[in-house]
C-alpha cells in the first residue's frame, strides 16, 4: 500500500521498475517485489478451515494473541482486500490488465468467503479459532464487537450493499465522549480464546480502551461514506 500511495502522489511511475534485492540476495524490481507479496499471502498454508488468513501469533492487534496456530482473523482478511484493491488500480493504470483482472477475480473471492463467515447478522466479527469467535454476541466475558472489522469493511469495500445500515449501525454504537473504544465490552478477566489483551485492566489499552488510531479508521469510513458530520464528530471525541 506504501507503494501505491507513493504513486499516486508523486507519479513516479518509473519507481516501479527500480531494483532492489530480497533478503536471499536475488534481485527484482518493485513491481515483482508487490507481485512476491501477493503471492505469499495467497499461499494455501496462511488460510484456515474458514478460508480467511491465519492470524500467525496476532495480527495488526498484537495483544490479539490467540493460543492457536490455525486462528484465522477476519480483520487481517479485511486488510488484504484493501491492498487487492490498491494493486488492481495500479494494474489498470499501467495497462497491465491480465493481473489485474486475476486480482480482482481472488479479491471477489475473499470478500464472498467474509461475508458468507464473518457477518453475524448485525456486523462484522473479529476473528475464528479452536475456541469460537472473538468479537460476536455468544461471548459472556465481554468483547462482544470490534471497531476495527466494521470500519475496515467498508474502507477495503468489502461490505455489501445490504449490510451497510446494520454495520454502520453497530459502529456507530461504539462511540462514546472520550472517543472510539477497541472492543466493548471490556474484558472481566483473561481469556485464552483472546490472549493478552483480555488480561488488562478493563477500559485500558486494547481492552476496551479508548484507541486513537483504530478511532480514526473509524474517522476515515466515515468520510468514505460522506458523513461528514460523524467524521468530524469522532474526530472531536
Amino acid at each position: 500500500m506504501a507503494v501505491c500511495e507513493y504513486i499516486k502522489e508523486s507519479g513516479d511511475i518509473d519507481y516501479l521498475n527500480k531494483r532492489f534485492p530480497y533478503l536471499d540476495g536475488e534481485e527484482a524490481t518493485i513491481y515483482e517485489h508487490l507481485k512476491q507479496a501477493v503471492i505469499w499471502f495467497e499461499r494455501k498454508d496462511n488460510y484456515g478451515k474458514n478460508n480467511l488468513p491465519l492470524i500467525h501469533h496476532a495480527d495488526w492487534n498484537d495483544a490479539l494473541n490467540i493460543n492457536d496456530d490455525k486462528a484465522e482473523s477476519v480483520f487481517m482478511a479485511m486488510l488484504i482486500s484493501k491492498v487487492y484493491n490498491e494493486l488492481i488500480d495500479l494494474a489498470n493504470y499501467i495497462k497491465d490488465f491480465d493481473y489485474s483482472n486475476k486480482l480482482k477475480i481472488n479479491k471477489d473471492k475473499l470478500s464472498k468467503t467474509i461475508n458468507t463467515v464473518a457477518y453475524n447478522g448485525k456486523y462484522y466479527v473479529r476473528a475464528f479459532s479452536k475456541y469460537g469467535i472473538v468479537g460476536d454476541t455468544s461471548s459472556k466475558n465481554g468483547g462482544n464487537i470490534y471497531v476495527n472489522p466494521q470500519s475496515w469493511s467498508i474502507l477495503s469495500k468489502v461490505c455489501d450493499k445490504d449490510k451497510i445500515d446494520s454495520v454502520v449501525k453497530a459502529m456507530d454504537s461504539l462511540e462514546t465522549k472520550y472517543g472510539i473504544p477497541m472492543c466493548m465490552p471490556p474484558y472481566n478477566k483473561y481469556d485464552e480464546s483472546v490472549g493478552r489483551m483480555s488480561g488488562m485492566l478493563p477500559g485500558i489499552y486494547e481492552n476496551g480502551g479508548i484507541y486513537n488510531h483504530a478511532g480514526c479508521f473509524k474517522v476515515m469510513a466515515d468520510c468514505k461514506l460522506h458523513r461528514t458530520e460523524k467524521a468530524l464528530n469522532a474526530l472531536k471525541s
